[in-house]
């Protein structure tokens, strides 16, 4: 790959995961749609893809809205590697 960022564009009305098994060194940036479905379906992800969504979801800056809205899909997470991304975006938002 040449280029810095690709970007995708697709009709498919399901929900897609891009980098499952977080095997590649990159970012995915969900639109807001893409990332509310992969929410209502995040019981159906392994940890290090739950892991993923939530990384690629952690704003570099300010916690917007739909970061907070993000974080209910992981009520009740049991995964140590999840665990180890929430547990400091939660201290980032209580700094916001």
């Amino acid at each position: 790959m040449d280029t810095k960022e690709i970007t995708l564009e697709c009709e498919y009305k399901g929900f897609i995961k891009l980098n499952l098994g977080q095997n590649g060194f990159y970012r995915t940036s969900y639109s807001s749609s893409l990332l509310a479905k992969l929410k209502q379906n995040m019981n159906k992800f392994e940890p290090i893809d739950r892991y993923g969504i939530l990384y690629n979801s952690v704003p570099c800056e300010k916690i917007d809205h739909e970061f907070i809205n993000l974080l209910e899909a992981y009520k009740g997470e049991d995964s140590y590697i999840v665990w180890s991304l929430l547990e400091p975006s939660m201290e980032k938002l209580k700094k916001n």
